[in-house]
């Protein structure tokens, strides 16, 4: 069996642009997102859950996917996304 994975990753270069969530502007990545399956998007979500971290599944049907996201501890924007079936 093959696993494909898709990482996706958005980097802020420092430059002057808008503020998100009022952040200094200084090179980092802003957020880091992975495309896997949905019984692992289930299973990462209640391991996070279990540790009191909010993880709320919720759907985009404009982007056809089932998703959450949550903060790291540097704060850094975590994204897992799957296919809806």
């Amino acid at each position: 069996m093959v696993t494909t994975y898709f990482v996706e990753l958005i980097q802020h270069e420092g430059k002057a642009l808008p503020r998100v969530d009022n952040e200094a502007s200084v090179p980092r990545v802003l957020k880091a997102g992975m495309i896997v399956s949905q019984k692992d998007l289930d299973a990462v979500a209640t391991y996070l859950q279990k540790r009191s971290i909010d993880a709320g599944i919720f759907e985009d049907k404009e982007m056809g996917v089932r998703s959450f996201i949550f903060r790291d501890n540097d704060g850094n924007l975590i994204q897992f996304f799957a296919q809806n079936q």
